[in-house]
């Protein structure tokens, strides 16, 4: 059939094609070492969440983020309200340059809390994974410390994924980035301890970002402080 076309046609379908999947997309796995967790906060048993690695992802539209497990301190998402699940935030700098962007939350202390050191990162965007326990299958983004969106997230005993447009980013494509997580009680574990790296040369142009309040973001990322 090809052979009966003519040279443009091919062309043209060819395109379409092209167009039909997005650019070609990097990553970065960062792995972390099992068994590195501790306690954050009183009360806290002898099990503790425990970071197996974090994964970002992205192509021309999507940044695609995935933690990983260990199997023996399983998770639940925070609006199942059990002992295991999880809260935290992950946190992105978005120019690699940790003179700009705010300073990251997990560095207030609760990294020093378990044991892990400073991330140093200069925040301009993080998941808000305390905020799914009050919109039950979604999570705040932020960009600029203001409410750039609400997306979906998925759990599994061994996992959470988060997939979002690179534009509540503002077209971010070389990104450092940082995790702390833990139970209700208090932080259990943290990673990277040094920067991961994620780029791509592609950059979407950005789309306007909303801006709303962080109050109940802020309450619910309290609840570590007060313990």
């Amino acid at each position: 059939m090809l052979a009966k076309m003519r040279k443009p046609a091919i062309l043209f379908l060819i395109i379409l094609t092209l167009l039909a999947f997005p650019a070609a997309s990097k990553a970065a796995l960062y792995v972390d070492p099992t068994g590195d967790g501790g306690a954050g906060g009183p009360g806290q048993g002898v099990t503790y969440i425990d970071i197996v690695s974090i994964s970002v992802f992205f192509d021309t539209i999507n940044f695609y983020v995935t933690m990983t497990f260990d199997a023996a301190t399983p998770i639940a998402a925070p609006s199942a309200v059990l002992a295991n699940s999880i809260y935290g935030v992950i946190e992105f700098d978005l120019d690699q340059n940790p003179l700009t962007g705010g300073p990251p939350f997990q560095d207030g202390g609760f990294r020093a809390a378990i044991g892990h050191a400073a991330s140093g990162l200069g925040v301009e965007g993080t998941i808000d994974l305390f905020s799914e326990a009050g919109t039950p299958g979604f999570v705040d983004i932020t960009y600029l410390g203001a409410f750039a969106g609400s997306v979906p997230i998925t759990y599994t005993a061994t996992s959470l994924s988060v997939t979002f447009a690179r534009s509540l980013f503002a077209g971010a494509g070389v990104v450092d980035f940082a995790a702390i997580v833990g139970d209700v009680i208090g932080p259990t574990d943290a990673a990277p301890a040094t920067f991961g790296t994620s780029s791509s040369t592609d950059t979407p142009e950005p789309s306007t970002l909303g801006m709303f309040g962080l109050a109940g973001s802020l309450i619910l990322c309290r609840i570590w402080r007060r313990r």
